[in-house]
């Protein structure tokens, strides 16, 4: 089964090569059936507008990515659609957890759940983040009050592209 990430006008991109520069651009038009799309960004003094192939961006507005998913053939389409529509959602849900405990200084589950899962009850976040540890994506150490706290590790800063300063 393929995937590709799929652009629509208006996202927010950066060049694959010159993702460490942040330099944002506007996508303005899609050409679907060839892959690629007019860029632009604009600068106080200029605009700068290229065509590119969609295999050298990388969505700005990053995870969750607008994934494109081909639809399966016979007995089994409408279940493992279904299964590839729950796992983008979970990992849409681990993104938002790790950006926000990149984001945020001290982060411990009940803020995590407070701010990005409050649909979720305290032990499922608990659930989210001991996963996240035991996979090396997120590290956990104790406050001054006792409270486990965490902070994102290299692998998960590598995975959705964040600034690297912030990490531990």
């Amino acid at each position: 089964m393929g995937e590709e990430v799929v652009y629509r006008i208006g996202d927010k991109v950066l060049l694959k090569k010159q993702a460490e520069d942040g330099q944002i651009w506007i996508v303005k038009k899609v050409f679907a059936s060839i892959k690629r799309c007019s860029i632009q960004r604009v600068t106080p003094d200029r605009i700068f507008e290229k065509s590119i192939g969609f295999k050298f961006l990388i969505l700005e507005v990053d995870l969750p990515r607008r994934i494109k998913l081909d639809e399966p053939k016979g007995k089994a389409r409408k279940s493992n659609t279904d299964k590839d529509q729950r796992m983008i959602l979970t990992f849409e849900r681990i993104a938002h957890v790790l950006k926000f405990i990149h984001a945020s200084s001290l982060a411990d589950n009940v803020m995590i759940k407070a701010q990005v899962m409050p649909d979720m009850t305290i032990r499922t976040m608990q659930r989210y983040t001991e996963a996240l540890a035991a996979e090396g994506y997120l590290r956990r150490i104790t406050n001054e009050q006792g409270v486990p706290c965490f902070f994102v590790t290299p692998k998960a800063v590598e995975l959705l592209n964040l600034n690297s300063k912030q990490s531990a």
